[in-house]
């Protein structure tokens, strides 16, 4: 089996710290992950430790905040005409 630098677990706190430091809500770190606000809110003060793709997600974010401007779609400058 391989083994990977990041962790395979992450608690709560981890998580509102991580979407502090990316000065995201809620909203936008569900979205960014593809899961609800509640799932943000449940993790979020969750005691026990959080699994899955999610985490892997969650830091490499720790590690480079600058991703979430990255992949995230522009606003449309000019409306589209049809």
């Amino acid at each position: 089996m391989n083994e990977y630098i990041f962790s395979n677990s992450i608690s709560g706190k981890e998580i509102k710290r991580i979407r502090n430091k990316c000065n995201l809500t809620q909203i936008r770190l569900a979205s960014f992950l593809n899961v609800t606000k509640k799932t943000i809110e449940r993790w979020e003060s969750s005691k026990t430790e959080i699994t899955g793709p999610a985490v892997i997600l969650l830091k490499m974010l720790d590690d480079q905040p600058e991703l979430v401007e990255y992949y995230e779609i522009p606003p449309r400058k000019t409306p589209l005409r049809i």
